[in-house]
């Protein structure tokens, strides 16, 4: 139920979003809509990929909410051991910190610098 409700999470997101991806020109679901209304004067169309849009959100909250239907989350303490914390070597450390850092330098790190150096470029007197 987890994996379904995080998927489910990013992939609204995803759909949804407009204002950055149009920002960087990146061609998304919801643009491809946007540029169907307003580009093509095609309102039917976007209606389509809209309810489309729509129905693919539906399945997934469907999924997860049948995948979750009897589940358990709250265990008893007593029946269950502790989970038992293990030290990761230097090497594994590394490696884990630069793969939870993956999204932050793709989605935070890389557009901030790649606008600043738009402002720095087409803007000389940035700093003036």
């Amino acid at each position: 139920p987890a994996v379904i409700g995080g998927l489910m999470l990013v992939t609204m997101e995803t759909l949804s979003d407009f204002g950055a991806v149009e920002h960087f020109a990146i061609p998304t679901f919801t643009t491809g809509i946007f540029r169907t209304w307003y580009g093509m004067g095609d309102l039917m169309t976007a209606m389509q990929l809209s309810s489309f849009l729509l129905v693919f959100i539906c399945i997934f909250l469907f999924v997860e909410n049948k995948t979750r239907k009897n589940a358990a989350y709250v265990s008893d303490s007593s029946t269950h051991t502790p989970i038992k914390v293990e030290k990761l070597s230097l090497g594994y450390s590394l490696l884990g910190f630069i793969f939870c850092s993956i999204p932050l330098l793709i989605g935070f790190v890389l557009p901030v610098s790649e606008l600043a150096i738009w402002a720095i470029y087409y803007n000389p007197s940035f700093f003036n």
